[in-house]
C-alpha cells in the first residue's frame, strides 16, 4: 500500500466490489479516486476481471490471499499513513481482525453475500470493544454498515436497503422469455450429482410448462458447469461476470429468475419474477469461526427462506 491515501477498500468477491464502489460513490465523492486504494483478493478470476473493468480510475493492489503476514502489514500501513476511511466486508475471522485493529476514523462494513444477513449484535459489540481498546491513546473510530439488506439487529448502525444499481452503465442486450436458474454449486454443499441432474430435468420440464427457455447461470463458484463434458452444457450461459453485473447491464422481457438459495436473487426486480425452490434441498453450509467457538447454530436454507419471503421472492414448488 502506498502513502498518503484518504482510504482503502478490501474486496474478496465481485459483490463486495460492487457494494464498495456504491458506498464510495455515495459518501466519498469529494475525494478524488487517486486518494482511494483497492486491495483486491484476486484468487478468483471473476473478481480479478471485475477489478480490471471497474477500477481503472483507482489505485489497485492484487493479493492472492489474506494471510496473517498481510494482515499485520495492513495494520502497520494504517498506523503509518492514517487513512480516514476503510471499506471492508466482515465475513470471516481475518476480516474482523482488520476491522478491529486497523487505525482509521471510520469503517464502512459492507456485505459479501447472503451470510451478511446473519450478523449479530454480540460480534459487533466485540469488534467495537477491542477496536476502542486498540486505539485507546489515539482516537476512537466509528464503525457502521453499508448494506443491501435490512438491519440484522436492533440499533445496528449504518445504512440499509442500499442499491448497487448505480455502479453499472449500459443495457446492450435484451433477453426475452427465458427462465434463468441461478445455480450456487449445490454439489459442494451436499447435493449428489444424480440429484442435481434430476433437478435440472425438472427445471427443463418447468420451463416448458411456463413457455420459457431455460438458461443456467452458474453463480461464482460452480466453474465445472463451463466444462465441455457437462451434460447440460447447452443450457449454460457463460457471462464472464458475476450475476449482479449481468443483471444490471442487460434488459429482460417476459423472463423469470429462480434459485435454490443464492442471495443473488435479491437484486432481481419484481417485474422479472424472482422465485426460489422450496423444500427441495437442505444444504450443508460450513459454520464460521465465531459460530464454532461460541457454539452458535450454523446457517440453514431456512435462514435464506426468511430473507427471500421478506423481500417478496416467490416460493416455487416443482413437485
Amino acid at each position: 500500500m502506498g502513502k498518503g491515501s484518504y482510504g482503502f477498500a478490501y474486496v474478496e468477491t465481485p459483490l463486495s466490489l460492487y457494494i464498495a464502489l456504491a458506498c464510495i460513490n455515495k459518501h466519498l465523492q469529494a475525494h478524488g479516486t487517486d486518494e482511494f486504494k483497492f486491495l483486491v483478493n484476486s484468487s478468483d478470476r471473476l473478481i480479478a476481471d471485475s477489478a480490471d473493468r471497474l477500477l481503472n480510475d483507482y489505485q489497485v493492489e492484487l493479493c492472492t490471499s489474506l494471510n496473517l503476514y498481510k494482515i499485520f502489514d495492513l495494520i502497520r500501513w494504517s498506523y503509518r499513513n492514517n487513512p480516514e476511511v476503510i471499506v471492508i466486508p466482515d465475513i470471516g475471522f481475518k476480516n474482523k481482525l482488520l476491522i478491529t485493529f486497523l487505525k482509521c476514523k471510520r469503517v464502512y462494513i459492507i456485505d459479501d453475500g447472503l451470510a451478511s444477513t446473519r450478523r449479530s449484535r454480540s460480534i459487533y459489540n466485540l469488534m467495537s470493544f477491542f477496536s476502542d481498546l486498540s486505539i485507546l491513546f489515539i482516537k476512537e473510530k466509528e464503525i457502521s454498515y453499508y448494506s443491501l439488506f435490512k438491519a440484522a439487529f436492533t440499533e445496528q448502525p449504518g445504512e440499509f436497503n442500499c442499491s448497487i444499481k448505480g455502479s453499472f452503465e449500459g443495457r446492450p442486450n435484451v433477453f426475452e422469455n427465458k427462465l434463468f436458474y441461478i445455480c450456487s454449486y449445490p454439489t459442494e454443499d451436499g447435493m449428489s450429482l444424480e440429484d442435481e441432474r434430476r433437478l435440472i430435468d425438472q427445471l427443463i420440464d418447468y420451463s416448458k410448462l411456463i413457455n420459457k427457455q431455460l438458461i443456467i447461470l452458474p453463480h461464482r463458484r460452480d466453474k465445472q458447469k463451463f466444462n465441455s463434458t457437462y451434460i447440460f452444457k447447452e443450457y449454460v450461459l457463460n457471462t464472464n461476470v458475476a450475476f449482479e453485473e449481468f443483471y444490471y447491464t442487460n434488459n429482460f422481457s417476459g423472463c423469470n429468475f429462480i434459485t435454490l438459495y443464492s442471495g443473488a436473487i435479491l437484486v432481481v426486480s419484481k417485474k422479472d419474477n424472482p422465485g426460489y425452490l422450496v423444500n427441495y434441498f437442505k444444504p450443508t453450509i460450513k459454520k464460521t469461526f465465531f459460530e464454532k467457538i461460541f457454539l452458535m447454530p450454523g446457517p440453514t436454507n431456512k435462514d435464506a427462506n426468511v430473507v427471500f419471503d421478506a423481500e417478496g421472492v416467490v416460493r416455487i414448488y416443482l413437485d
